[in-house]
């Protein structure tokens, strides 16, 4: 089948750079000069350590490249998000990360890593909701040996735990409970003053949810006591100089900024009851104490007095634009360190990571120059890429949607999201009109709205009116419940909109000015506790127009886990021919097995020019190394009946891109399992009459090593081999065809 003209080789990834977007957790920096090592964590994308010859933030654990695929384990459903990450003090080559449920270790700065002895504990939450908690991990500042790690669990599993040969062996400690609360956090803090070098460091201290602060003055296997009147939540701890610094909660919020030291006990800082993270200068005489918008005050003397709170701060973009343009006024922290060697302060925050150059302590505006090129931590909802214009319309939570040009792919976007509205705002579903590729809608799960292109996604205007039962935003009027979810367009002006919440669908012929339920035959179905489209965090895809056929609409739906008199009633395959005002059933049962997550992720899907037929995948069902066997069904007369394609298990998504030849079925590709490999799989040879007959081969498996998922994808109808992965919680990818590649490369 293949052709002179197409050829049909491995595919080699590119990342489609957006730059940030998610949460950075945590960062630490040690060393000085040559030896100056800084890392950071995310919630959703691991960890990465800055380079200075790229200029970049790279990621640490690289499976197939810097760490063997035995020694990594998948079990995150959504993203691969780092626990914590710390490189050690006295020899900064030594870096340890939590990851994966595991703890490893690299003794050359993250060229190799071994996994050390600690049993996996798959509660090492990325983003629980103590997420922000600083450190969690930490390794003595005399020898990088040692490290001391708070397990986040309520059960024996929890509490502190150390080792004092890198990971070789651990110890529990039994007589530091665990947290009272599951994922309201640990931390571990060392007081470099106390230090003996190449010895270990003399006093530690460890915070456990619900108990309060212990310290040992003997080292992480010393005696440990209970300091009396610690708080028993904070956000951040540091101990410097004899003293212990403490402020925030474990949830992110703010709380009073309190000083501890042997000779007075607790204090409170006079004036500054709002810190949320803490950071002191290599001196110790600079203290900076920051609320969660990054605001802070300063102290130059050590803390015996503080700065007024700055009273805003001014970004600066200086290679990712978007970082200046978005709304990020609130700047939600999630740490902040000082430089080993310069006056800079660093922050970890909710889009990326940000430096201030001699930040003022005298209250004025500080500037904040991005600083997250190298980070790409979004978490993908779906792609969208027209058959003629091969435009990329990426859809991510926290931004909505960002649209490129097929060209654009290494350059950073200027301006993301359809609107400045709101700060941060959920991508749902989206879709382009029967005819007109530049018209576009977007539905989004934060403000409630569906948005409208008529400039192929250059600019949005949202809908004048939304349905009953939307919950709407100003400018718009009324009351309702749901949001985000499922957008399908007919032709220009004719959409139908499946919003979160167990809410039935609308429909509208006039481009949103009028909406009106759609009507299904048989009966009226409830509007909520249908089990419709659950929650607006699913990259759920149940609702499609024919384009070949403006006006004709399907929608499956799979109903509840139990299948309740409901959903049974109205279970099963749906046709509308009207613009989705009457919908008549097609099939009355479900297209495939049902798992614990009831297709919650599934995704229905027409390719191009080749209706009426439809696929189907299930999605995820378990978020682990299996893979379940079930893959991909398809269907020639309008849902009525499914037959299985052989090959990919379990796929998360699939997509459709050029034939491999004039006259092919297009190209098919998914991302799953296939003889036991987890990756990207191609199908070039698939036949409507045969199903079962179609081969598939794997051409891309990790990309640049990451162990995330490929959860939602897309391919280009112009190119052959052009295919776009987007990840879990890691942003977006493209896959070209490459023929010089090794077959398996990736």
């Amino acid at each position: 089948m293949n052709d002179s003209s197409q050829p049909a080789g491995p595919l080699k990834y590119e990342r489609v750079c957006i730059g940030g977007g998610g949460y950075v957790t945590g960062m630490r920096i040690a060393g000085m000069g040559a030896n100056k090592v800084r890392v950071c964590r995310t919630d959703t994308a691991g960890a990465f350590i800055w380079s200075e010859r790229a200029q970049s933030w790279q990621p640490l654990l690289q499976v197939g490249i810097n760490i063997s695929e035995r020694l990594v384990k998948y079990n995150y459903a959504r993203g691969a998000g780092c626990y914590d990450v710390v490189t050690a003090p006295s020899a900064t080559n030594h870096i340890y990360v939590c990851q994966f449920g595991y703890v490893y270790h690299s003794a050359d700065r993250g060229s190799s890593w071994s996994r050390t002895s600690l049993p996996a504990f798959a509660g090492y939450g990325a983003n629980s909701r103590s997420r922000a908690t600083n450190e969690r991990m930490a390794v003595d500042p005399a020898n990088h040996l040692i490290v001391g790690l708070g397990n986040p669990d309520i059960g024996a599993q929890g509490g502190l735990k150390y080792t004092l040969d890198g990971g070789i062996s651990w110890t529990s400690r039994q007589d530091i409970p665990a947290p009272t609360e599951v994922d309201r956090g640990m931390a571990v803090a060392f007081d470099p003053e106390s230090s003996v070098p190449g010895r270990k460091t003399a006093t530690v201290y460890v915070w456990s949810f619900g108990h309060g602060i212990y310290r040992s003055s003997t080292g992480i296997d010393g005696s440990f006591a209970l300091i009396d009147g610690s708080p028993v939540d904070i956000g951040h701890m540091v101990a410097r100089l004899g003293a212990l610094w403490v402020g925030g909660t474990s949830g992110g919020a703010s709380a009073p900024l309190r000083k501890w030291t042997e000779r007075t006990g607790w204090n409170a800082v006079s004036g500054v009851g709002d810190c949320k993270h803490i950071a002191i200068s290599p001196d110790g005489r600079k203290i900076v104490s920051m609320i969660p918008s990054s605001a802070y005050r300063m102290s130059k003397d050590g803390g015996e007095s503080f700065s007024p709170l700055t009273p805003r701060m001014k970004r600066q973009a200086v290679h990712i634009g978007w970082h200046e343009t978005t709304n990020e006024n609130y700047m939600s922290n999630g740490a902040c360190v000082w430089d080993t060697e310069e006056d800079i302060l660093y922050i970890a925050e909710g889009i990326g990571c940000w430096k201030c150059i001699s930040p003022p302590a005298d209250g004025s505006i500080p500037t904040y120059l991005e600083d997250s090129v190298g980070i790409e931590n979004l978490v993908s909802m779906q792609i969208l890429v027209p058959p003629q214009n091969s435009r990329i319309h990426y859809v991510s939570q926290d931004r909505n949607v960002i649209t490129r040009e097929w060209w654009q792919y290494k350059l950073f976007p200027n301006h993301v999201g359809v609107s400045n509205s709101v700060p941060i705002d959920h991508g749902g579903g989206i879709d382009f009109a029967a005819g007109d590729e530049n018209y576009l809608a977007v539905v989004s799960s934060k403000n409630g709205r569906c948005n409208i292109s008529t400039d192929g996604g250059a600019s949005w205007q949202p809908v004048s009116s939304v349905p009953a039962n939307v919950l709407p935003t100003p400018p718009q009027t009324g009351s309702g419940a749901g949001f985000g979810g499922n957008v399908a367009v007919g032709a220009a002006g004719n959409i139908v909109w499946l919003p979160t919440g167990n809410n039935k669908p609308s429909y509208t012929l006039d481009g949103g000015q009028t909406w009106a339920f759609c009507r299904f035959e048989g009966a009226e179905p409830e509007n909520s506790g249908m089990r419709w489209h659950n929650q607006y965090s699913y990259q759920r895809i149940q609702l499609l127009a024919d384009k070949q056929n403006p006006g004709t609409f399907y929608l499956y739906h799979v109903g509840n886990q139990i299948h309740d008199a409901a959903s049974q009633r109205f279970r099963g395959f749906w046709k509308s021919v009207d613009g989705g005002a009457n919908f008549s059933r097609k099939r009355k049962d479900i297209i495939g097995p049902i798992y614990g997550t009831d297709a919650f992720n599934c995704k229905l899907r027409m390719p191009p020019g080749k209706s009426p037929d439809l696929f189907f995948c299930v999605g995820d069902v378990d978020a682990d190394d299996t893979h379940t066997n079930i893959g991909l069904f398809y269907s020639g007369d309008e849902g009525a009946s499914w037959r299985s394609i052989a090959g990919v298990r379990e796929p998360l998504d699939f997509a459709f891109g050029k034939p491999v030849a004039e006259g092919a079925y297009p190209a098919i590709y998914a991302w799953g399992g296939l003889s036991d490999v987890r990756g990207l799989h191609r199908c070039l040879n698939f036949d409507p009459s045969r199903p079962s007959a179609a081969s598939w081969e794997t051409i891309g498996r990790y990309p640049e090593g990451s162990l995330d998922n490929g959860t939602v994808m897309a391919a280009d109808m112009q190119e052959f081999g052009l295919v776009y992965l987007g990840l879990g919680g890691s942003g977006l990818f493209r896959a070209v065809n490459d023929p010089e590649l090794p077959r398996g490369n990736g």
